[in-house]
């Protein structure tokens, strides 16, 4: 059979799909919350009610999930979560009558909508609570150290063009044919990705279309890191003794609530403190997450680069995170600016958040061997999942009570100031792990 040159960089391309559909799911309901908040009147802490069950199932899912791609692998794994979150955003459009439909088994004072909202919105949350680990596991497995995260870098971005795209696509629907659309549409597209997923993706091991030059670049690298010995003794449960592993749970807990701040209300903000239409909100939303985008791509590249450029793993991840965490406590500024500022200002908290981010992503990577990192970067996903559900009902409360955002903008801004005190205290050095013993 004949072998394909650069095999991982096609599997990544479908890792970065994977992710690009998996912001559309998640932010259709966002985008269209000002629509059907209105059209069903339902306030903001309801709203946050519903955001929040697709938190607390991405929260509590990755250390399943994450143990779970450990156990079946990626090939598996990703039809697993793409079918379960796809199928539960088609099923949201039915929300009424899901609503309906549990009413009659728990006895709860709830409309239907916000009741069948809450329920595909958790299913969403688990499905996709597998996307980072087995997408970080696999790029573990197909990648070289020098290589990671530049990989992570791009397959990462997929959230922040999801997040470009999503504005466009589901305003455009939305206004088109009703809320109940996007989310058809946006899910049929997940069963597509699933067939070019079960064509092209094999492990690393047993792939036909490999080539023997590939398979040994990326071996080497691995082989360097950790012994086969390591892997054999290494056990899941020693992942919570790293304090590597330890620190970024913690510090994803304070750090990625702005991202999920961002991703769950600048719809809201716009609209409501703003006073934008859709489609001038959906103009900005493009732009702010564009913005991120291109963080994603530069801080893998820069990261990357030092890297090759003789620097330590360790000094190259953290050249590029503090500058990155410094500049997005510029957000605190967001309430007082014009709105043409507020925009700017908001692209470069979000370009600076994302190349963070994909630092933060590669570290499991960095330190873990490949048989347990999967598990590692869903207990990371856990801490992060926790501090977003705790900012999103803060958020719903806050602007519900003083009517506006500018509290929590204000809680974004500064929160890199833990971010960075927790990279140095409590990650600490960025190094390989070696079992004692």
């Amino acid at each position: 059979m004949r072998k394909v040159p650069h095999l991982r960089w096609y599997i990544l391309a479908l890792i970065f799909l994977a992710t690009i559909i998996n912001y559309l799911d998640r932010m259709t309901i966002n985008i269209s919350a000002p629509v059907i908040g209105k059209l069903y009147k339902l306030d903001n802490e309801t709203i946050a009610l519903i955001f929040s069950a697709f938190l607390w199932a991405y929260t509590i899912g990755p250390s399943i999930t994450g143990w779970l791609m450990d156990k079946i692998g990626a090939r598996k794994g990703y039809v697993l979560s793409m079918g379960l979150w796809s199928a539960a955003g088609i099923l949201t459009a039915l929300a009424i009558p899901i609503g309906d439909a549990l009413h009659k088994i728990i006895p709860i004072t709830m409309a239907s909508i916000v009741l069948g909202f809450i329920a595909c919105r958790f299913v969403l949350g688990l499905g996709e609570s597998a996307n980072w680990p087995v997408a970080i596991k696999t790029i573990s497995e197909w990648f070289p150290t020098r290589e990671r995260s530049f990989a992570v870098g791009w397959f990462n971005s997929g959230s922040s063009v999801g997040a470009v795209v999503a504005p466009g696509l589901v305003t455009y629907l939305l206004l088109k044919h009703g809320w109940r659309m996007p989310f058809v549409v946006i899910g049929v597209i997940g069963f597509v990705w699933i067939l070019g997923w079960l064509l092209l993706y094999r492990p690393l091991s047993e792939h036909p279309l490999v080539s023997e030059k590939e398979r040994q670049y990326i071996l080497t690298s691995a082989e360097k890191e950790h012994s086969s010995e390591e892997n054999a003794r290494l056990k899941w449960a020693d992942v919570l003794k790293i304090k590597q592993v330890r620190g970024v749970v913690f510090t994803r807990f304070f750090m990625d609530p702005i991202w999920w701040f961002y991703t769950f209300w600048l719809p809201k903000y716009f609209v409501d403190d703003r006073g934008l239409d859709l489609k001038k909100m959906a103009v900005f939303m493009t732009l702010s997450f564009l913005a991120s985008d291109l963080g994603n791509l530069f801080g893998g590249w820069a990261s990357s680069g030092l890297v090759k450029r003789g620097y330590s793993v360790n000094r190259a991840r953290k050249t590029v995170m503090v500058p990155c965490a410094v500049l997005m406590m510029l957000g605190l500024a967001v309430p007082f600016s014009s709105t043409n500022l507020a925009v700017a200002i908001i692209a470069v908290v979000m370009f600076c958040y994302q190349s963070w981010s994909v630092n933060m992503l590669t570290i499991p990577t960095d330190v873990l061997p490949t048989n347990i990192v999967g598990s590692a970067a869903g207990l990371s996903h856990m801490g992060a999942g926790f501090g977003g559900i705790a900012v999103t009902y803060a958020t719903g409360f806050l602007s519900q009570k003083f009517g506006s955002f500018t509290g929590p903008i204000m809680l974004m801004g500064a929160m890199p100031i833990i971010g960075i005190t927790f990279l140095f205290l409590v990650i600490g050095r960025i190094a390989p792990y070696h079992k004692k013993g």
